[in-house]
């Protein structure tokens, strides 16, 4: 993912007009296309900041990161109530469940709307394109 926004445009630009280019009229189009995408990436990397993204596809729309962290620690707390088998371990668990449960269904009902409105705004038809990948949900 790159972060366009805090990109150093004046540098990018120095870097461009101080690169050579001569090899796109030397070589033959194939090679020039790699070479040419190679270097202007190498330009982009220096001057807009980036990080890498993890994509899971098989996760809901609506799944964040923060549930994701505490689903974590929610499953941590259940394996030591597990093994302690501790009412007090169990209490601190079942509060976690129940904070998780809460945090997805909020995260669920804030999303849909959001989501119906967003379509309907970008598409001004009825909105039956999308729903296949929103009932996944």
């Amino acid at each position: 993912m790159w972060y366009y926004n805090k990109g150093d445009y004046n540098r990018l630009n120095d870097l461009i007009q101080s690169t050579e280019w001569s090899f796109i009229e030397q070589e033959p189009i194939n090679t020039v296309c790699e070479t040419f995408h190679a270097k202007l990436l190498d330009i982009l990397h220096m001057c807009i900041p980036s990080k890498l993204v993890t994509v899971r596809p098989n996760d809901k729309p609506w799944y964040n990161s923060a549930i994701r962290r505490k689903s974590r620690k929610r499953d941590r707390q259940k394996q030591i109530a597990i093994r302690a088998n501790n009412t007090n371990n169990w209490k601190i668990y079942k509060q976690l469940r129940n904070k998780v449960n809460n945090m997805k269904k909020h995260v669920r009902t804030d999303f849909f709307p959001t989501t119906w409105n967003l379509m309907s705004v970008i598409s001004g038809l009825p909105i039956l394109v999308n729903i296949g990948k929103l009932l996944k949900c």
